[in-house]
């Protein structure tokens, strides 16, 4: 009951940074679920309930804003179960675009480590502050390490009406046999923005 108080409170306290819990639907996912009672629509789900994949590493899901307008996406919350399950997410990123992305181009990203996402980003980030991304390059790279709940602020607010989540691989990762997720939600508001500059986070 306490863990359950806790993460209420921490969704909560978002408000104060950002207009909306932005809602979504599962388009599509790759990584399969181990059984009935842990689908991948369980991770939308701000409850106890958990997605058990089968895959154990780079598992493509797409989602869809349900809203008929684009959102733009500020922060994300990432939940891994604490006690009951034994591999528990450790590493992934999320793309932000207005049309269904291709797996098949996103897949040079499999695999890709924290040091390796950072020295991409800096390669993309002028002194200045100016950027050079786009849709196909990843919106955020989201660590759990000994936490059991991050909450996430994007380096730039991006705009679109699908978001691709690729779970990279668990906390223990060497020894895993899949991917386990409590939640994951999603903050912003409602129409497109336009950023042009940002920080590494």
């Amino acid at each position: 009951q306490i863990e359950k108080n806790l993460f209420i409170l921490i969704i909560q306290s978002m408000a104060v940074c950002v207009c909306n819990n932005l809602k979504f639907s599962v388009v599509s996912s790759d990584g399969g679920h181990s059984a009935q009672a842990y689908k991948v629509d369980n991770m939308l789900i701000p409850d106890a309930s958990v997605y058990c994949s089968k895959k154990r590493e780079n598992i493509n899901i797409l989602l869809k804003f349900e809203g008929s307008d684009p959102f733009t996406l500020t922060h994300i919350i990432i939940k891994a179960p604490e006690s009951g399950f034994d591999s528990p997410v450790g590493e992934g990123l999320i793309f932000v675009s207005f049309e269904p992305p291709s797996i098949l181009e996103l897949s040079k990203f499999d695999d890709l480590s924290a040091g390796d996402y950072s020295k991409y980003m800096q390669s993309h980030f002028t002194p200045e502050g100016e950027c050079s991304l786009d849709e196909s390059d990843p919106a955020a790279f989201f660590q759990l390490k000994s936490a059991w709940c991050v909450v996430q602020k994007l380096p730039i607010p991006r705009s679109g009406r699908y978001i691709l989540v690729k779970l990279l691989r668990s906390r223990n990762s060497e020894r895993s046999k899949n991917v386990d997720i409590q939640y994951l939600g999603f903050k912003g508001f409602v129409g497109s923005r336009a950023f042009q500059e940002g920080g590494l986070i």
